[in-house]
């Protein structure tokens, strides 16, 4: 069965991600929303600023795009077009929800907004005060990193992987931009969407084992 051999191939980024899944659920069930943000963004030092001030930009769109870019062009346009469909499967739906469903979804400055001091902003982060759920820059970092973990079929990659994307779901409630909810329906949907995405385009359709994709628009150029 092919979501076995998915799961197995990359365990040691399921098994912490399923952990945290567990255990997240029953921080939502047992905390509020500010209590389980504060957890967070109470704890906060000038090296974790610094560090997640710039670490949470490998969730944003952009990132993702120019790796695509890279593997269209450089790499395989098979992978390029698995990572960059992955984001649109992951992305669009997210977008729409964060901006029209629930779009006066307030973010922690504006539920805060009386007591705000109670928040750790880090300087020259921009503050949003709406469109909070889900955490879009989440469900990128997880998505992208997944397919990353497919292709390297490594454990020590896998669990590399989730790391990454973990921290990236955990800058952006040390930042004060999100919500725990907001990072878990983002990761959550991430994983179903690319695993889905990654099934039709690898396993049904075979679009990287197709010839002409195996190779990118400028690697076969002597």
């Amino acid at each position: 069965m092919w979501l076995r051999r998915f799961i197995k191939e990359n365990i040691y980024f399921f098994y912490p991600f399923a952990a945290c899944l567990f255990a997240g659920a029953i921080f939502l069930y047992l905390y509020s929303k500010d209590v389980l943000l504060l957890a967070v963004n109470s704890r906060y030092s000038p090296y974790g600023d610094l560090f997640f001030k710039w670490f949470t930009h490998v969730g944003d769109g952009n990132t993702v795009l120019i790796l695509t870019g890279l593997l269209l062009l450089f790499v395989s346009k098979g992978k390029g077009l698995v990572l960059g469909i992955s984001y649109a499967v992951v992305n669009i739906p997210v977008q729409l929800v964060k901006n029209y469903a629930f779009s006066e979804n307030y973010r922690p400055k504006s539920y805060f907004w009386n007591d705000y001091h109670r928040l750790h902003f880090t300087e020259g982060v921009d503050i949003l005060v709406s469109n909070s759920f889900p955490s879009g820059h989440t469900a990128t970092a997880f998505s992208m990193f997944l397919v990353l973990s497919y292709w390297m079929k490594s454990k020590i990659a896998s669990l590399f992987f989730f790391i990454m994307a973990f921290l990236v779901g955990y800058s952006r409630m040390y930042l004060a931009l999100h919500f725990f909810a907001d990072v878990y329906a983002g990761a959550l949907f991430a994983i179903l969407a690319t695993s889905f995405t990654i099934y039709f385009l690898n396993e049904y359709f075979r679009l990287q084992d197709k010839p002409n994709l195996q190779k990118g628009f400028f690697s076969g150029i002597n």
